[in-house]
């Protein structure tokens, strides 16, 4: 059984597929991060328990209606509303979905190499935790578009995008053992937390937490 909810004040309306087992929400189409919304459709094929003629139809009838994109019209143009109710239609549905929006995404990992390798900086009066936040979250992304550095190398970054002094960046080290190679980004991360806090007694201005 099929229903609808509402998802936040954004307008959009989040389809809720649901039968005696399993509770499993249909995802969310997003133009700004097709990858994303392509690997939750996989996943949710996988767990959904909805026999797979039924798919196509209601993964179309979550897509929203009047997207700048047009896209739920654009599908049911390419796949057509007879397919999408056959066993075929979901597969179908992914790949008509790949050929529009498959361009999109390759634009999209060009943003996500530039937010993390070129323009990710500690702002002026940013405090450190919401800047490792910022870090982390990027790091994670760039990880999802198999851009995802090694553990050392990606504590480094961390230390040298944060801003610190010379002085800063030795109290902080002294947090870090590089023989432990998979460890070195979370003790950077516990280091910065540890030191560059207002009130620590670190060897420049307090930093806000």
């Amino acid at each position: 059984m099929a229903n609808q909810a509402n998802q936040g004040g954004g307008g959009q309306q989040e389809l809720v597929v649901t039968d005696r087992s399993t509770r499993v929400p249909v995802p969310i189409f997003s133009a700004d991060n097709y990858k994303a919304y392509s690997e939750e459709v996989e996943m949710w094929r996988e767990v959904c328990n909805i026999p797979k003629a039924k798919q196509g139809i209601i993964l179309w009838l979550a897509l929203p209606r009047g997207d700048a994109s047009d896209i739920k019209e654009l599908i049911l143009s390419k796949v057509g509303k007879d397919e999408l109710k056959t066993e075929q239609g979901v597969d179908r549905f992914v790949q008509a979905m790949e050929e529009a929006f498959k361009p999109a995404d390759e634009i999209r990992d060009m943003e996500v190499y530039t937010d993390f390798y070129k323009k990710m900086e500690r702002k002026d009066g940013e405090k450190i935790t919401d800047f490792i936040n910022k870090f982390d979250k990027c790091a994670n992304l760039a990880k999802r578009h198999d851009m995802e550095l090694p553990p050392k190398v990606k504590g480094l970054k961390l230390l040298e995008d944060a801003g610190l002094t010379e002085q800063d960046v030795k109290l902080v080290l002294t947090e870090i053992d590089f023989t432990e190679g998979t460890e070195v980004y979370n003790k950077a991360k516990r280091g910065l937390t540890k030191y560059m806090r207002e009130g620590a007694n670190q060897s420049t201005a307090s930093i806000k937490l």
